[in-house]
């Protein structure tokens, strides 16, 4: 038995002179579906359906706040899109004076397949409490104990008293579920947003459809009371949810989109350089970070008193910086380092990431972000 502890105590130290993780939350930019190369003008076309207009407002707002885009007032070619809207086969047909369209690039047009709601009510059959039912089970329970107090005062019997506690406490709470309890019913009403939004990107130049998309979102909520009918949802809201998810996932499409990640960054108390550089990182200081790292792997690498799992995650942190620095080749040799350092097979997998993200910065700089 004392073999068993001293291992776990063993076991239990080793652990916590490891590495300790932690996620860090790193912004940076996605590129977008489609390259509309350097064609950022926009203008919001008809969504025709019911809903349209809140889908045309919803887009208009992403465009506007992308940093990416410039939106077009429709009001000033209203002619134009109308055409394209009615009928882009013909309109491909003719000739369009480019003076006319030179003040927007690309046309967001498409309608509304499915805009609708649901609900139902859902009854449940339950047992009600009045207030008076807590007060009268803790009396019974007082009540009883007394009473088995005296019943076995007398008793040699070890379970004599819990056994008359329990079966005056059972013929109390009884009595105190006949008075204070009620048959009750529960209402639960539960409502259900569907909408489903066809898009197509047209180029305004060439007439050309460049992308149709489906987006689709649903929302469910429920409110519920017993006795009664609970209050009304608010379906207004529910649609107004699922609008703004729309627009979001919409606006990814044509736009690059900046987006939050969860990065793994790893301390230790013996190297407060690395907690020092964390603290960078959460700052959004990445050239500061980097120096951290650096000097930290510099001063365990000379120490015989750090372990190779501590020095490994040390490369790690390192590695994840340099990989949101966009710095992928020498990100990639630290991963490695990690790995041939710790022997963690782990950190092998970060690679495939890494290259993700090194085409994703391609895309970006041929969609003009820097």
């Amino acid at each position: 038995m004392k073999y068993l502890i001293f291992i776990s105590f063993i076991m239990m130290f080793l652990v916590s002179c490891g590495p300790v993780s932690q996620y860090v939350r790193i912004e940076s930019i996605r590129p977008a579906e489609i390259n509309l190369k350097g064609k950022n003008k926009i203008v919001v076309g008809t969504f025709e359906g019911t809903g349209g207009k809140n889908i045309e407002s919803a887009i208009k707002d992403r465009v506007s706040s992308s940093g990416y885009l410039e939106l077009i007032d429709r009001s000033n070619m209203e002619d134009i899109v109308k055409e394209l809207e009615v009928s882009t086969s013909d309109l491909a047909n003719s000739k369009i004076e480019l003076g006319k369209i030179e003040s927007a690039s690309i046309l967001i047009k498409g309608r509304i397949p499915v805009w609708n709601y649901t609900e139902n009510i859902e009854t449940t059959a339950m047992t009600c409490y009045k207030p008076e039912y807590e007060s009268c089970v803790s009396n019974a329970e007082n009540t009883c104990e007394k009473r088995a107090e005296t019943l076995c005062k007398k008793s040699n019997d070890a379970g004599c008293q819990q056994d008359k506690e329990d079966a005056c406490e059972q013929q109390e709470k009884r009595k105190c579920e006949r008075k204070y309890t009620y048959a009750c019913t529960k209402y639960t009403r539960r409502g259900k947003v569907n909408v489903s939004v066809s898009a197509d990107v047209l180029d305004i130049e060439t007439t050309k459809n460049i992308r149709s998309k489906i987006l689709q979102c649903s929302k469910e909520t429920s409110v519920s009371n017993i006795g009664s009918k609970p209050q009304s949802i608010n379906r207004d809201s529910m649609f107004l949810s699922c609008t703004s998810s729309i627009a979001y996932d919409f606006i990814k499409v044509i736009s690059p989109t900046t987006y939050s990640e969860n990065v793994v960054f790893f301390t230790h108390g013996d190297v407060p350089m690395l907690e020092t550089g964390v603290k960078f990182v959460e700052t959004n200081d990445l050239d500061e970070a980097e120096s951290y790292f650096r000097k930290a792997i510099k001063q365990i690498t000379s120490s015989n008193d750090i372990d190779n799992d501590v020095i490994g995650a040390a490369h790690w942190d390192l590695a994840m910086v340099l990989k949101y620095k966009n710095n992928f080749t020498e990100s990639v040799a630290e991963i490695k380092k990690a790995f041939k350092i710790s022997g963690n097979n782990e950190y092998l997998d970060e690679i495939k990431n890494i290259e993700i993200r090194k085409k994703e910065v391609e895309t970006l700089s041929e969609q003009g972000v820097k």
